[in-house]
């Protein structure tokens, strides 16, 4: 609970993991992806896109930014919910004001412990902007994003 929203392959690892099951095999992925699917009829989980949350956290309201402790926190960049990515460029812009869109990409994916913006980096960050937008968090203004004064 205290890792959601997690990627789903993810929690299909660390559920594997907790029964000392070394290799994923297909069917050892369909039952555990079986399970979650029943806590999600049962309504202890939601799944978003490729993402579980639970029940009681909401992708519209997400603030919070799990920032790695060492090189075994990293995350891979498609294993982060682009709320958190959001969250951590809200965090970003409330800092610089207004930042290039490059720029804002390469200290967003900084937070989770990235030093190169390679396009993958890239595509992560424009995600958390595309939230920020849809939320009316930030505004575009030519090459530049700005953070939407409330």
């Amino acid at each position: 609970a205290a890792e959601a929203p997690l990627h789903r392959e993810l929690l299909v690892e660390r559920v594997a993991a907790c029964f000392a099951v070394e290799r994923l095999s297909s069917r050892v992925t369909d039952r555990i992806g079986t399970v979650i699917e029943e806590c999600v009829r049962r309504q202890s989980a939601r799944i978003i896109g490729d993402f579980v949350w639970l029940p009681s956290q909401s992708p519209d309201s997400w603030t919070r930014v799990r920032v790695p402790k060492g090189a075994e926190g990293l995350r891979a960049l498609e294993h982060l919910p682009a709320e958190e990515l959001a969250a951590a460029a809200v965090r970003v812009l409330q800092a610089s004001i207004a930042l290039p869109k490059d720029e804002l990409a390469r200290h967003v994916i900084g937070v989770f412990g990235y030093k190169r913006l390679t396009p993958k980096a890239h595509a992560a960050a424009s995600r958390a902007v595309t939230v920020l937008l849809a939320r009316g968090h930030c505004l575009e203004d030519g090459d530049r994003v700005r953070h939407a004064a409330r």
